[in-house]
């Protein structure tokens, strides 16, 4: 308990005799120099928290009067340590030596020299200028910003009106201010006399926190590394605004990444040119992973590697991977979780709505689990593959880089030092394997091994299941367009130059003429069926529902150009080079399932003209469509109308029969089409 304070300057007189078995406590000795203190600071707030320390001290006293307390269970007993009361700079020693004044906090010498006599908007216009001075990473120039205020009303040559606008906003003034005379003199002086321009305590009020400097240049860069709380990944709000954490399957995340590890991928000269196609038939790249993740538990779901020339990824390959997701595990029950860019396509957010779930935006690295998964399988890789490790950042690994950028040249061969496809793809199987069979530890939400926690969550409270009939969600093509009488339609980008015109057309349609609609449906295909769903209510129908399937029923000159094959003439030899850079790519796409078995595989391959190949296998190995053998892939099985484009890359030139059937085609489609031409 502490007594009561009291306005009292000494010691009061109240009874209690000081304790003779005390030593009495010497007074320091002055200390010299410029650190010396020569006043005391006297506030309100000082005064009444000396009051308190010295109401302390009388109690220290009344205590050690009694002969059953000791120094050390009287300081006990006042919840302090037996130091508080003891030495010679202690705050017992201090008060006995000098009462109240002991007590009061010291100013230094240094602190009572004047200051500068600044005017209001000083240092807000030095700190406006520290800002915009790049003295190091994260600080700016005090010299710099000083000068700058002192110029005032000159500004820096190259400022805009909106700099100085911004300067007088800063400072809430009408106009530029004006340094007085004066002041700018003493500036100087102390400059010519080799002393930094302003004082110590004026430097440190100009100068700004690093976290402020970081904000000004980057405010992105900011947020993601300040705006965080860690094991709120893990957590989402609800329909009743309450923040809860996510349970196994609630939330799907996927998210893509460069793996710093270089991969040779076969490749046939005449479908891809590039120096290392052209003499080593190989094409050399760091290619695109993306891996789709359980966002409470961290479980690899499923996965694409897809291979493009320029090595960069499209909203199909993300449908892709999706597809593999909700084929092997079911469709999440809350949504899933992209960042922007592609993630955030129309494409995408179109089948996460036709899905019926949510699409939860993230803005910041921090809000992705998957992002810990990278850590760990990027770790793994570096070890696996030294040699062709190019590194997670720039100026990594310089040899390895130095090595990359011969073999792409073709001044070296790349498939004596960088791992081939298979090798790359089977490695990272076995390292998705073991990261969900690895233990994983929380400070938050204990610890679990990601395998064994979804699938015992989602065995006892299991997913909804995905079937066959939603294929269509996962369309690599989806337009938003008005129902014309019996037909809806758009235009699809197949070639670099040119696209063609898509419609569709069904017996019922007319019914919703005038009315929005959207179309899912796979452009590749040339006789192909297009998914028709509601874009805007109507009576008895909310938006999203699905009305039906429509028949591709028109095509144009373009069309019969490009399954002619007209543009294989050497004076189209540029333009199909670039339209197979543009269009050419394998994706490799993987279902992962218990134990990293993988349940579901997909192997793709399009030579960026006609030619498709497909191979896919289900969790027993069986082959759902294409061949055993992966290095000679044929299309999937289709119906007789749907095969000419369809030829595989490995199949060389068309047989008798396949050229009879497509001459016959041709002529249908010319009799069909001959309206347009009239």
């Amino acid at each position: 308990m502490i007594l009561p304070t009291s306005n009292q300057t000494e010691p009061a007189d109240d009874g209690i005799q000081p304790v003779a078995s005390l030593p009495t406590i010497p007074a320091p000795a002055p200390s010299v120099g410029a650190n010396s203190f020569t006043q005391k600071v006297r506030t309100d707030a000082s005064l009444a928290e000396a009051e308190q320390i010295a109401a302390l001290c009388r109690q220290f006293d009344q205590l050690l009067a009694d002969p059953s307390h000791s120094l050390r269970t009287a300081a006990a007993a006042l919840g302090k340590s037996p130091s508080y009361f003891s030495g010679p700079q202690s705050p017992y020693a201090r008060f006995r030596r000098e009462g109240l004044a002991g007590l009061l906090p010291a100013r230094r010498e240094d602190a009572l020299k004047p200051s500068m006599d600044l005017p209001d908007w000083f240092i807000a216009a030095a700190k406006f200028f520290y800002l915009l001075s790049n003295r190091a990473t994260n600080s700016g120039s005090v010299p710099e910003a000083v000068r700058r205020v002192i110029s005032l009303p000159s500004l820096p040559f190259g400022w805009t009106t909106a700099m100085a606008d911004r300067l007088k906003t800063r400072l809430g003034l009408p106009e530029i201010p004006s340094c007085p005379p004066d002041l700018r003199e003493s500036i100087l002086r102390r400059q010519a006399a080799g002393k930094p321009l302003v004082p110590p305590s004026v430097h440190r009020r100009i100068m700004v926190p690093e976290p402020i400097v970081q904000f000004h240049r980057s405010p992105r860069d900011w947020s993601l590394a300040h705006l965080s709380a860690p094991g709120s990944q893990r957590r989402f709000t609800n329909s009743e605004g309450e923040r809860i954490a996510k349970m196994p399957g609630d939330w799907f995340g996927g998210d893509d990444s460069t793996p710093g590890i270089a991969v040779c991928v076969p490749v046939k000269p005449e479908e891809i040119t590039t120096p290392t196609t052209q003499r080593f038939g190989v094409m050399l790249g760091r290619f695109q992973w993306l891996p789709f993740d359980d966002c409470r538990t961290d479980k690899i779901l499923a996965w694409d590697y897809v291979i493009r020339p320029r090595g960069s990824y499209r909203a199909e390959d993300i449908l892709s991977g999706m597809h593999a997701v909700v084929r092997t595990h079911g469709i999440p029950r809350q949504g899933w979780q992209f960042e922007g860019g592609v993630w955030n396509s129309k494409l995408v957010r179109n089948c996460i709505s036709v899905m019926g779930t949510q699409h939860w935006r993230t803005y910041s690295p921090h809000q992705k689990t998957i992002e810990s998964v990278f850590n760990r399988i990027w770790t793994r890789l570096a070890v696996q593959f030294p040699h062709a490790d190019m590194g997670r950042r720039r100026g990594e690994n310089e040899a390895n880089c130095d090595l990359y950028e011969s073999c792409k040249a073709a001044q070296k061969d790349p498939r004596n030092y960088f791992p081939d496809l298979e090798t790359v793809l089977k490695v990272i199987e076995e390292e998705v394997a073991a990261h969900n069979s690895k233990r994983i530890d929380s400070a938050q939400y204990g610890a679990w091994v990601p395998d064994n926690y979804f699938e015992d969550s989602t065995s006892k409270n299991p997913l909804r299941q995905f079937s066959e009939e939603m294929d269509w969600m996962f369309s690599p093509y989806c337009a938003e367009r008005t129902v014309r009488g019996m037909l809806v339609g758009c235009r699809v980008p197949m070639f670099e130059d040119f696209s063609i015109p898509f419609e569709f057309g069904a017996d019922w349609l007319p019914l919703y003429s005038g009315k929005k609609v959207r179309i899912h449906f796979n452009p590749r295909l040339p006789k192909c069926r297009a998914k028709v769903l509601l874009a805007s209510p109507m009576p008895g129908k909310p938006e999203g529902t699905v009305l039906g399937d429509a028949e591709l029923i028109g095509e144009t000159s373009s069309y019969i150009r490009y399954i002619l094959n007209w543009g294989s003439d050497n004076q189209r030899a540029g333009y199909l080079a670039r339209q197979r850079v543009n269009n050419f790519v394998r994706r490799e796409t993987r279902g992962i399932g218990v134990g990293g078995r993988v349940s579901y595989s997909r192997s793709e391959l399009k030579d960026g003209l006609q030619k498709v190949a497909i191979l896919e296998k289900n969790l027993d190995g069986v082959e759902l469509s294409g061949t055993d053998d992966p290095a000679q892939p044929r299309p999937i099985a289709l119906a007789p109308e749907e095969v000419e484009v369809h030829n595989s890359p490995a199949a060389g030139l068309e047989s008798s029969e396949a050229a009879h059937f497509r001459r016959t085609e041709l002529e249908t489609l010319r009799r069909e089409t001959e309206h347009l031409f009239q």
